[in-house]
């Protein structure tokens, strides 16, 4: 078997926001890229464009329609792990390690209230939309790091609402619209004087999702992607965009029923949690050997089992944090036959991912693109 990518927490997206971070004057304690820092030295404007999903592999698979930004790429760096939404975000915005943040996953387990929990929603996993009110034993991922500037630079964002929260200026776009994206993107770069912006867009992500990695579509998200960052790139000459993604993406090739498993499930404390190629698991004290050798002989071609504890100490989530215990007993990596835990029975009319990532496979590298 190929093997697993880990995070490499000195040419991660860590490492991209530590560089930020000193950019605008914040509190900084993890490593910077050199060349990256050489690069937006003495700039007037840095301008921090994440697009979620544009990993190494969607451009490569789009790599025609992605001329410019290949033509910028200054490396490939690593996600982090796992190389999903929740936790890579969290970690750009907020200049920590998963480890310290907590934000593994979309599904995670509370102790505090005995229930697995969808984190951004808030609402109980695998329920119809149930929300519960609880105090999240993880860290704050509003707590962005360019709000902690010495003042040395304007700091906006651009993204959904929620971006900001009323603590910066944000230029609002609706959440599926890449076209509103570029015009709200263009608006801040106009701003006079010395600026820092992050800017955040859900595609190619979500689209992904619903259609996979190859499909022409996607080609089509990418070109539009590639060719508006070219025509910012040449109408603010003295901006510096700095380009990246918070992971990759890889087309669902088979679906893991563990749902359906009656006598995996029984050994388990509470449902499986945190994504669907790193999936979290729960154990009862007695069954911990039977559970790993079931689990290993059922899904081991798909899936490969992993104490927690090993992972955490391995620096997989980071050098240091104290949210380890949050993985439970158990994590199961998904392997290179790309395939996807569903852990609750599917909802009616609800499709199933045709794309996904999450795990330490191909996902795991996204670009890093430098232009002006």
């Amino acid at each position: 078997m190929k093997t697993f990518n880990k995070p490499d927490w000195n040419n991660s997206i860590i490492n991209v926001s530590a560089t930020m971070a000193e950019f605008v004057g914040a509190p900084n304690a993890n490593p910077t890229l050199p060349q990256l820092k050489q690069q937006i030295a003495g700039k007037r404007m840095v301008v921090y464009v994440v697009f979620d999903g544009m990993g190494v592999r969607p451009l490569a698979v789009h790599g025609q329609r992605a001329q410019f930004l290949a033509a910028h790429k200054i490396a490939d760096i690593t996600s982090t792990f796992p190389s999903t939404t929740t936790c890579a975000t969290t970690t750009i915005v907020t200049n920590t390690y998963p480890l310290q943040h907590g934000w593994f996953g979309w599904s995670m387990y509370f102790p505090n209230v005995d229930k697995c929990v969808d984190i951004y929603p808030g609402t109980i996993s695998g329920s119809d939309g149930e929300k519960i009110i609880c105090d999240y034993p993880i860290a704050d991922n509003k707590d962005f790091f360019f709000l902690h500037g010495d003042g040395r630079c304007r700091v906006s964002t651009v993204g959904p609402s929620y971006l900001s929260a009323g603590r910066t200026r944000n230029y609002d776009f609706g959440p599926s619209n890449l076209d509103e994206f570029f015009v709200r993107l263009d608006e801040a770069c106009c701003q006079s004087g010395n600026n820092f912006v992050y800017a955040y867009c859900p595609e190619p992500d979500h689209t992904m999702h619903d259609i996979g990695v190859k499909d022409e579509r996607i080609g089509v998200i990418i070109e539009k992607i590639n060719d508006n960052m070219q025509r910012l790139a040449a109408a603010h000459p003295d901006v510096c965009f700095v380009i990246t993604a918070d992971h990759g993406h890889i087309d669902v090739e088979g679906y893991v029923e563990l749902y359906k498993d009656r006598q995996i499930n029984d050994m388990l404390v509470c449902p499986p949690y945190c994504e669907a190629r790193a999936t979290a698991f729960r154990v009862k004290p007695e069954c911990m050997d039977e559970f790993y050798r079931l689990f290993t002989a059922r899904y081991g071609e798909d899936f490969v089992l992993f104490p927690s504890k090993q992972l955490v100490e391995k620096g997989y989530f980071g050098p240091v944090g104290d949210k380890g215990y949050l993985l439970g007993d158990f994590v199961a990596v998904g392997t290179y036959t790309n395939k996807i835990m569903i852990m609750y029975e599917d909802k009616p009319g609800e499709p199933r991912f045709k794309g996904h990532h999450t795990s330490l496979t191909d996902e795991m590298f996204v670009p890093l693109v430098v232009v002006n």
